[in-house]
């Protein structure tokens, strides 16, 4: 499943899984000049299937990304990544919910953000997880990536001006290299 594009206003990505045994691939990669909310529901029904999600943003306004990933069925897994890349006064609300259901037992669950922002940028990140059942993992994180002085300085002594370092680490950022 993919999702490309400019969002706006409100957009809504509803995904079931219902088939057994599959491995479903999202790749979401976006962008905003207005302000949005972008909520993204993904419902795992299918015994033995895993849902992989790979999303990639760019804030160049005001955003707010609720990912929400809910285990309906024993033996499912919900991986979702979201990256964002925060602009100049950009305001940015991430908030991931991992939702695992009474008897839906050994589940996998992992909601993670990482952001590489302006420093005029507003961040706030909550992953949140609701477990009824016992899980076979659960896991949440939120961190922001900053440039160290040494990639920089690597970067410039390879000939590169300053806006082109910045440009580097953002594509570098985003693309995972």
């Amino acid at each position: 499943i993919i999702y490309i594009g400019e969002i706006h206003d409100d957009v809504n990505l509803n995904i079931s899984v219902f088939p057994e045994n599959t491995k479903i691939f999202l790749t979401v990669k976006v962008f905003n000049k207005t302000p949005t909310n972008m909520n993204i529901n993904i419902k795992n029904f299918g015994a033995n299937s895993i849902l992989h999600g790979d999303i990639i943003e760019q804030n160049h306004d005001s955003l707010k990304i609720n990912v929400i990933g809910e285990h309906l069925c024993e033996n499912t897994g919900i991986y979702v990544k979201t990256r964002v890349l925060c602009h100049k006064n950009s305001n940015t609300e991430l908030n991931g919910f991992a939702i695992i259901q009474d008897n839906k037992n050994n589940c996998n669950s992992d909601i993670s953000f990482s952001v590489m922002a302006d420093e005029t940028a507003k961040i706030i990140m909550k992953p949140t997880q609701f477990i009824k059942s016992v899980p076979e993992n659960a896991s949440h994180s939120a961190s922001i990536f900053q440039p160290n002085d040494n990639q920089i300085l690597y970067l410039r002594q390879s000939g590169l001006s300053g806006q082109e370092v910045k440009e580097t680490l953002q594509e570098a950022f985003l693309t995972q290299i």
